[in-house]
């Protein structure tokens, strides 16, 4: 399926998911600004940290798993964006058969990064798995395609999409993520 944003499903769905809005974005802004202007820099670099560790965790959390590519496929780079290639390697719970516990620990390993956080640098957090905005925007083609055909035992029979979003993230993870760190006293 070929990623197309002139595709008017596709941006109505992709517009429907927001769960912020810029005022939101703003108003969290003017908040952690004003939060901050009192603390020294390492305390904000501290602030920063706590602010991507959570962003960080609830995103892998919330990515949909079948092989675990996407959950995998979360990087935080500072100074930078991530250029990374998926390699293929990221599979977890079915692929490799790792606890969720086992599949957290090895994502904490990704947040050494921030170990080499200064005052004011971005930090990014990404994923470059080809079909991530599908997962996270429910972008599905077709939106309710029924019962999966997929011979898998685990999969086949089952509903795994739902209005365009797979039914282990309905509601996707980045912009319910967004909304969860500015709504959810985080700092």
């Amino acid at each position: 399926m070929a990623f197309n944003w002139d595709n008017p499903e596709w941006a109505r769905r992709f517009q429907r998911t927001r769960f912020y809005t810029t005022d939101q974005l703003d108003k969290f802004e003017r908040e952690l600004n004003q939060i901050c202007s009192t603390m020294t820099f390492e305390d904000v670099v501290m602030v920063q940290k706590k602010i991507t560790f959570e962003a960080f965790i609830r995103l892998v959390m919330k990515t949909p798993v079948d092989y675990g590519f996407a959950r995998g496929g979360w990087h935080i780079t500072v100074g930078v964006e991530s250029n990374s290639e998926p390699s293929g390697e990221g599979s977890y719970d079915i692929g490799r058969g790792l606890s969720p516990d086992a599949v957290f620990s090895e994502e904490l390993t990704k947040l050494t990064h921030l170990d080499r956080l200064k005052n004011f640098q971005v930090v990014y957090i990404s994923n470059n798995v080809p079909y991530i905005l599908v997962l996270d925007q429910g972008l599905f083609d077709p939106p309710n395609p029924g019962p999966s055909r997929d011979r898998r035992p685990h999969r086949q029979g089952r509903v795994l999409v739902r209005d365009g979003f797979s039914v282990q993230s309905p509601q996707g993870m980045v912009d319910i993520t967004i909304h969860e760190i500015i709504t959810g006293g985080i700092i």
